[in-house]
């Protein structure tokens, strides 16, 4: 099913959301944003002990099923939508979910690169080179630090996760691994605030900022 384009009364109060994981394998992150607000959780069981860690607070291991389920009920229930920048994070939720539930959440569901595609051809009169959230940002003047680019996320977390099933604790991580850590987490936060600016320029909507100082992007270096 086609999802229709966001509307900007749906875009005032949309839940955002976008995963952080490595290709063929189940996603290790799952980010979401409401009412101003970044919040994540680890859905790896594997990444388990980079829980609640330094740059990294108040990101802890849930059940990746249960949490979707329970992002559905707060859409449902508050009347909001779901915002993703692709079908990809649909496919994602909707993985761990029976039949009846993904179709729930389909009808629920937003497809932002439609908008952004769509908002691209009447305002530049050329079709978009790509849809990459990245090429949207740099359009409309957000600013995406080096340090959070593209490729750096699958870097990360592949050296985490071999570091992990080695048997390390986190403390026993690499001090780049912990950095890298702390760098997924960052790039997943900044790619929601990104596709949340982006969608409020193209519709026209203000964006009113609550973020919490404590979710400020800071860089974080790596050896």
């Amino acid at each position: 099913m086609t999802q229709p384009r966001i509307t900007p009364e749906e875009l005032t109060s949309a839940l955002f959301v976008d995963y952080e994981g490595n290709m063929q394998r189940d996603p290790t992150l799952l980010g979401w944003r409401v009412d101003g607000i970044t919040h994540g959780a680890i859905v790896d069981p594997d990444f388990a002990p980079c829980a609640d860690r330094w740059r990294a607070k108040k990101i802890f291991l849930h059940s990746h099923r249960a949490l979707v389920r329970e992002l559905i009920i707060q859409v449902s229930d508050e009347r909001r939508v779901v915002i993703g920048w692709s079908e990809h994070d649909l496919k994602l939720m909707q993985a761990v979910l029976p039949p009846k539930e993904q179709d729930r959440l389909t009808l629920l569901y937003r497809n932002a690169v439609k908008t952004a595609r769509s908002w691209h051809a009447r305002h530049e009169n050329r079709r978009a080179p790509t849809g990459e959230l990245a090429y949207f940002c740099q359009l409309l003047g957000f600013p995406v630090p080096q340090a959070y680019g593209a490729g750096r996320v699958g870097q990360a977390l592949r050296l985490i996760r071999g570091q992990l099933l080695e048997g390390r604790d986190y403390p026993d991580l690499t001090r780049r691994a912990r950095a890298s850590w702390a760098v997924v987490v960052k790039h997943n936060a900044l790619d929601l605030q990104a596709m949340e600016f982006v969608l409020h320029a193209m519709l026209g909507v203000t964006l009113h900022k609550r973020q919490p100082a404590q979710m400020a992007l800071t860089l974080v270096q790596s050896d």
